[in-house]
């Protein structure tokens, strides 16, 4: 952690990490859904209890590779700062609009499970962000 004026601020490289990982886990739930899981329940509000219909798994197989390749991105560091930079912030604002739906969902399994979820990813991804200004460097050895 790094101190900004006696506040502890996870270095970005951390929450790349670990907004990666919370993705890649998103995408396996994704891909599980695709394939049938019946977890239906915490999923699109939480309408179809058990399997998906054939739209809404669609729409997860769709979901899970965008997840996993976002994942594989923000984890790793690719791109030049000022494109991971405002790929992170929108990402932010994705899950922090996620965190909202969630939270207002019918589901209670959806308000339970997605919406800290979503709420956690959305402030890692925001402290991934690389500050204005830097130079490339790579994520996997800690901005070296």
């Amino acid at each position: 952690m790094t101190d900004t004026g006696g506040v502890r601020r996870l270095p970005a490289h951390h929450a790349a990490r670990a907004t990666g990982a919370l993705l890649a886990a998103q995408g396996v739930f994704q891909a599980c859904l695709a394939s049938g899981a019946p977890w239906g329940r915490v999923a699109y509000g939480g309408t179809h209890p058990g399997r998906l219909p054939e739209k809404l798994r669609r729409i997860s197989g769709v979901a899970a590779p965008v997840y996993a390749a976002s994942a594989l991105a923000v984890a790793t560091g690719a791109g030049p700062p000022r494109v991971r930079r405002a790929a992170l912030s929108g990402l932010a604002a994705f899950m922090a609009v996620g965190t909202v739906l969630n939270g207002v969902s019918r589901s209670p399994g959806e308000r339970l499970v997605w919406t800290p979820f979503c709420a956690v990813t959305a402030v890692l991804a925001w402290a991934a962000r690389p500050d204005q200004g830097t130079r490339a460097t790579s994520v996997i050895t800690g901005g070296r």
